[in-house]
């Protein structure tokens, strides 16, 4: 977002953004050449100037790439008043008695209104078709995105915030000057000062007390207007002349408070005593803000200081064809960004795509490498079949040898063996972890026949094996006398490792 202040000694440009964080950043701020009189002044002549300024921008902005926000001086308006609205027919009579021109020659913008408790009120600019018209046919055709003409008081304001006071503002130049006060008694009116340019203040001793004239004259004129107005309030005085603002009329009337941006602004370039003067060129960009707060409801934090019956939005006096076509170049540039973006994208995916298609086209495998790899293919069949009998080998072996020391360990003092066989390959062990009932079997892993004078011990027999974690379930099958002695069947399925 770029903003152009067109003051008549020089022309003040802000380049700005907004932050996620809903802070507004002032990136980049200048002075150039006076360009006011190239819309002042008609004749082809001043159209091509007019041009020729705008194409000596876009080498050191990138106005044809941003929105341009334009402010235009107060005193260019014809017509700056707060009013009793009735309808539209009764402010066009109102502006045609006053300037005494046909209130069609003009546009308007109303952005400032008051309700109760305070009066019914509208704040009214109006400002020469021919000099909004210039500066959007030029821009036309110079393919630059115009998209708000304001007055630099309403800038002031908004980048100022204070809406709860008076703020009565006095803009010098070497042969303008106007004084325009903001109440929240009812708005906006502006009092034109030709006695305190800074030229006329200059030319004679009486510099004092033509300032001290005017502001009393604004005082009146200010109780006049409003119902309520505080007659000492302060006068902000735009100006960086030392001699102007050491006149004790203005030390009288000098505001407590400091002229800064308010803390949502992140003005760090500017010094802070020159903030004040660009707060016209500033102020215009954070309309932004509005925009935002409509479409997403976001807090605007350019009304911290308002009350309820204060409502103020945008001053912006574009025609509606024009403000139409600034939207129409907005939503064209995001496009091309989106378009450009993508190409980026595509080009880098399609530059990887051939590289690798190059790259793999090209690549020789070594014939050594290969006939290796042939060989392994042959020699794949015989390899898993080794593979497979090492895995049979696994589940069939038996381990005899580790069983029967398990049995022995487990048998109790008292109990003998008439025979053992341990192994059966067609029982699986199991898997640890596995909760799974295991297969059942019709030949089990071990098999004893025990004897025994005391068949008690058997039981203890049983519950020593299933201690072992090669054992799995040993059961007694059956119990009988022999000569004697008792006999008993013990079995048992194979346990884990």
């Amino acid at each position: 977002m770029i903003s152009i202040f067109f003051r008549p000694d020089r022309t003040e440009i802000v380049q700005g953004s907004l932050r996620k964080n809903l802070t507004f950043i002032i990136e980049d701020y200048a002075v150039t050449e006076p360009a006011l009189s190239y819309i002042e002044n008609e004749g082809a002549g001043e159209t091509a100037n007019l041009v020729r300024f705008f194409d000596e921008l876009k080498n050191e902005f990138d106005i044809a790439g941003d929105d341009i926000y334009v402010v235009l001086p107060d005193y260019l308006f014809s017509y700056i008043e707060s009013v009793d609205y009735i309808n539209e027919e009764n402010l066009l009579s109102q502006i045609q008695e006053h300037t005494q021109e046909d209130a069609d020659s003009f546009y308007i913008s109303m952005p400032v209104s008051t309700t109760s408790p305070a009066p019914d009120r509208q704040s009214v600019y109006a400002i020469r078709k021919i000099y909004v018209d210039k500066i959007v046919e030029v821009c036309m055709n110079e393919r630059i995105a115009l998209s708000s003409i304001e007055p630099a008081s309403l800038g002031f304001f908004r980048a100022f915030g204070n809406w709860h006071d008076e703020m009565p503002l006095i803009m010098l130049y070497p042969d303008q000057a106007s004084i325009v006060t903001y109440s929240p008694a009812g708005g906006i009116f502006m009092s034109d000062a030709p006695d305190i340019s800074i030229n006329a203040l200059k030319k004679g001793d009486s510099a004092n007390s033509d300032f001290a004239s005017a502001i009393a004259a604004n005082d009146y004129t200010a109780g006049q207007t409003f119902m309520n107005v505080n007659t000492d309030m302060p006068y902000y005085v735009l100006t960086n002349d030392k001699e102007i603002l050491g006149l004790s009329a203005v030390d009288m009337r000098k505001p407590e408070e400091k002229l800064v941006f308010p803390e949502f602004i992140d003005a760090g370039i500017i010094p802070e005593k020159e903030q004040g003067l660009w707060m016209p060129a500033v102020g215009t960009l954070l309309q932004i803000y509005d925009e935002l707060s409509d479409k997403d409801s976001l807090d605007n934090p350019l009304y911290d200081k308002k009350d309820y019956f204060i409502n103020v939005k945008s001053g912006n006096l574009l025609p509606e064809l024009a403000k139409q076509a600034s939207k129409n170049r907005q939503w064209r540039r995001v496009i091309e960004r989106v378009c450009k973006k993508a190409c980026v994208i595509f080009g880098v995916i399609s530059i990887l795509e051939i590289a690798a298609i190059v790259y793999f086209s090209s690549y020789e495998i070594n014939p050594s490498l290969e006939a290796d790899y042939e060989q392994a293919q042959k020699d794949m069949e015989s390899i898993n079949h080794e593979v497979s009998i090492i895995e049979q080998a696994k589940k069939v072996e038996q381990r005899p040898v580790e069983a029967y020391k398990a049995l022995v360990h487990s048998r109790p003092d008292g109990v003998g063996f008439t025979s053992v066989k341990i192994g059966n390959a067609d029982e699986k062990p199991p898997v640890e972890g596995d909760n799974t009932t295991p297969q059942q079997v019709v030949i089990p892993y071990v098999k004893v026949t025990a004897v025994s004078g005391n068949p008690i011990l058997f039981q203890e027999f049983r519950n020593n094996l299933e201690a072992q974690r090669i054992f799995l379930a040993p059961s007694i099958n059956s119990i009988s006398a022999q000569n004697g002695y008792q006999s008993a069947e013990i079995s048992t399925r194979r346990g884990g490792k």
